[in-house]
């Protein structure tokens, strides 16, 4: 019997990542050549609410390194009890672009919230910021969604104070942590906003990808 190399890969990690997983897992998978089937073994564990996918992919990293030594001499004494990977409830993941990482504030924080944390490597979710009557690119590195009430527009800044930057969403608002603002290196949100000059009320622009990667 021929065995392809055994990989292990997260699989659709970013994307899954956007769409709000609770359980995240690693497949050790394999094919063989006759017949020509695919075959998997699985392990898990659950995703850390505030973990990005750098730090998703580490973990994973980890739990192959403890486990893909015993796959490989299971495989080759034939003591593996392998899976069919099921057709049924599989997702297809569509290429990331880089305009996938538009902020679109019409969306409710918890949404943009979970992009944030599975773009962080790339594209990052980025917006346009008014400051001093211009735009200012900045790629939004860590945030939290807050369960608030408003009747602002989405995208309009909430609270802008030496402490915090809060951008009302469609449901609820999202509080941006860290950011990298346009030509400067990564740093909190205080640190910028004590050094630049936001309005509250003031309206992030619609974002879209093609005005946003000009």
């Amino acid at each position: 019997m021929n065995v392809t190399p055994v990989s292990s890969s997260p699989s659709r990690m970013t994307w899954e990542m956007g769409a709000a997983p609770r359980y995240f897992g690693r497949s050790d998978a394999w094919t063989f050549r006759q017949p020509r089937r695919g075959k998997s073994r699985r392990a898990g564990f659950r995703i850390c609410p505030t973990e990005n996918v750098v730090q998703l992919e580490d973990r994973l990293g980890e739990l192959a390194a403890g486990s893909i030594g015993d796959v490989i001499r299971k495989i080759a004494d034939g003591s593996l009890n392998p899976r069919p990977q099921p057709a049924e409830g599989s997702t297809y993941a569509k290429k990331i672009k880089k305009t996938d990482g538009a902020a679109d504030w019409n969306l409710p924080a918890t949404v943009l919230a979970r992009k944030v944390r599975a773009y962080y490597s790339w594209p990052s979710l980025f917006a346009l910021l008014p400051i001093g009557g211009n735009y200012k690119r900045i790629s939004i590195k860590e945030a939290a969604p807050i369960d608030l009430q408003h009747a602002s527009k989405p995208g309009t800044i909430l609270v802008a104070t030496p402490k915090s930057l809060v951008i009302a969403c469609g449901q609820g608002a999202l509080n941006i942590i860290r950011l990298i603002p346009e030509g400067k290196k990564e740093m909190s949100a205080s640190e910028f906003l004590r050094g630049t000059q936001v309005a509250e009320g003031d309206e992030l622009p619609p974002s879209t990808g093609d005005f946003l990667t000009q």
